[in-house]
């Protein structure tokens, strides 16, 4: 249900592209570029034609049970939809209305191997130094891109915070998170538990999209760490159950929206502080959305026993969803749309038609420049 959900969403808001928040083939990732998985378990599942686009992948630690290298050499036989040049990248996308969005698509499992299952990386003489680069990678890629880029969004398998399975990671809130604070990261998403939260503190977004498909819900398992986690009480919403998460951008505003696996809207988060701003935004203040009145939305919030995974950001004006306000010629906006694999993960962004073909423009979409390893 989930993954025809996304597609349904895919193409209310012209997807132009999915971001994949790590653990993409569960449970033991795959072995080669031909493993049986990249079509069981991806093409066959993500199958509508609205899906058909660039999916920009992260690694998780179920990833790394098999061949991640496997992951990274399938951009060149899935070229225009599975695109994970190196095992962490980042690209510069340009806002239709001048603005841009830096993405960093970063290797969590390298921060912090110290997981049951990858802590093999440890016995890795080259594992600090590695570690190290990485680091310094993000700090070098966030400085640079902080000088231009409207909104800057980094995103990885492990959250820093969270309340669910897993709880806060100490690694990243040592060494990731003040890398994240000093130039002023607007949002992180990340995947690995399998619940769906938005908490923000420190003046930043933190977005868990853990439950696309893969394993389902936990119950209570899930979130043992409501009381544990540092940010309990910055923690806005959170839920439980398959779903995935849309989100609309242009240079005023950044709204995140969950989704279930039935297709209900159940929760909109909204970043209203963009920087480097080049232009004066259609939306004014701020995003409409769907077109679903506040009191509505509040309704569906309130809705418990539901978890959300993914996410595509969009503008859709109003109930009509008219489909001339979603050509990317329209100077207005772009979608985006992220999703978790544990629950697959990921992020998608609008492109320029919704006409009965796959435009081959969005299977050939690619960002303004890209900043590999």
């Amino acid at each position: 249900m989930t993954a025809y959900e996304m597609g349904v969403y895919a193409w209310l808001i012209n997807a132009q592209f999915v971001v994949a928040l790590g653990d993409n083939f569960y449970n033991d990732g795959v072995e080669s570029t031909s493993d049986s998985l990249w079509q069981s378990a991806f093409h066959d599942v993500y199958n509508s034609q609205y899906l058909q686009i660039p999916w920009y992948p992260v690694l998780g630690n179920h990833d790394y049970h098999g061949s991640p290298d496997s992951q990274v050499q399938r951009t060149l036989v899935d070229e225009g939809i599975w695109t994970m040049p190196s095992r962490y990248y980042a690209f510069n996308f340009t806002l239709n209305d001048g603005g841009n969005i830096c993405f960093l698509f970063i290797d969590t499992c390298l921060l912090n191997p110290e997981q049951g299952d990858t802590e093999s990386m440890l016995e890795d003489y080259s594992w600090k130094q590695r570690k190290s680069d990485h680091l310094q990678w993000i700090d070098d890629v966030l400085s640079e891109q902080n000088k231009t880029s409207t909104w800057m969004v980094v995103a990885g398998h492990y959250p820093i915070y969270s309340m669910g399975e897993h709880g806060d990671d100490a690694y990243l809130i040592k060494d990731l998170l003040p890398i994240l604070l000093k130039h002023k990261v607007h949002a992180y998403f990340a995947g690995h538990d399998h619940l769906h939260e938005h908490i923000e503190m420190h003046d930043m977004h933190f977005f868990v999209t853990g439950g696309s498909g893969g394993r389902g819900p936990l119950g209570p398992h899930g979130y043992q760490n409501l009381y544990e986690t540092a940010a309990m009480n910055n923690v806005k919403h959170w839920f439980q159950t398959c779903g995935f998460a849309f989100a609309e951008v242009d240079s005023s505003a950044f709204n995140v929206t969950y989704v279930d696996n039935l297709g209900r809207v159940r929760y909109t988060a909204s970043m209203t502080n963009p920087r480097n701003v080049h232009s004066i935004s259609m939306f004014g203040n701020g995003l409409p959305g769907l077109g679903v009145p506040n009191s509505v939305v509040s309704t569906l919030m309130v809705v418990g026993g539901v978890i959300i995974a993914a996410l595509i950001i969009a503008y859709l004006g109003t109930r009509k969803y008219p489909l001339e306000l979603l050509n990317q010629n329209a100077n207005r906006k772009i979608r985006l749309n992220p999703m978790d694999s544990s629950a697959h993960s990921a992020l998608s962004l609008n492109a320029s038609s919704r006409s009965g073909s796959v435009d081959s423009s969005r299977r050939n979409a690619r960002p303004a420049a890209d900043f590999r390893v």
